[in-house]
C-alpha cells in the first residue's frame, strides 16, 4: 500500500504528459501555421465558418470615423438600415501608431428596435487618436 502511495504522483505525471502529447500530435502534420492577430493571439481554424451559412440572407457593415481626446472616452450609437437587425459592434484605430492606444469600454444593443448598437472607446494615450466604430447588421 505504501508503494502505491509513492508512485501515484509519478503516474499522474505520466498521464498528464500523455494527454498533452495527444493534443499536440494532430498539429504536427499541419502545412499552414495559424495566422496571428494584431494582438499576437492565434486564430483557430473552424470548419463551421468555411461552409455556406443557411438562414442568413444579407450582412451589412456600417462604420463611422471618430476622434478621442487624450485620456478621454468617446463613442457613438450606430443604426442599421430598415429591416436589418444589429448583431454586433466593432472598432479599431485609424493609423498603425494607434494600435494599443485605444480600449473598448462598452458594446451593447441600444434601443427597443434591435437596429441600434452603442459603442464606447477610451483613449489611453496623451495625444488625440482617430478611430472607427462599426455595427454588423443582418437582414
Amino acid at each position: 500500500m505504501n508503494v502505491v502511495g509513492k508512485a501515484l504522483p509519478a503516474l499522474g505525471g505520466v498521464i498528464a504528459g500523455a494527454m498533452l502529447v495527444s493534443f499536440a500530435f494532430p498539429a504536427l502534420g499541419r502545412d499552414n501555421p495559424p495566422r496571428p492577430l494584431a494582438s499576437g493571439a492565434h486564430v483557430a481554424k473552424l470548419k463551421a465558418f468555411s461552409t455556406r451559412s443557411t438562414g442568413l440572407k444579407k450582412l451589412r457593415y456600417i462604420a463611422s470615423d471618430e476622434t478621442a481626446q487624450p485620456s478621454a472616452e468617446s463613442g457613438a450609437t450606430l443604426d442599421c438600415p430598415k429591416r436589418y437587425h444589429a448583431i454586433s459592434g466593432f472598432f479599431g484605430p485609424q493609423t498603425q501608431q494607434g494600435l494599443g492606444q485605444l480600449a473598448l469600454t462598452n458594446s451593447f444593443p441600444s434601443g427597443k428596435s434591435n437596429r441600434s448598437w452603442d459603442l464606447g472607446v477610451k483613449n489611453l494615450s496623451t495625444t488625440a487618436q482617430g478611430f472607427f466604430l462599426g455595427v454588423v447588421c443582418v437582414k
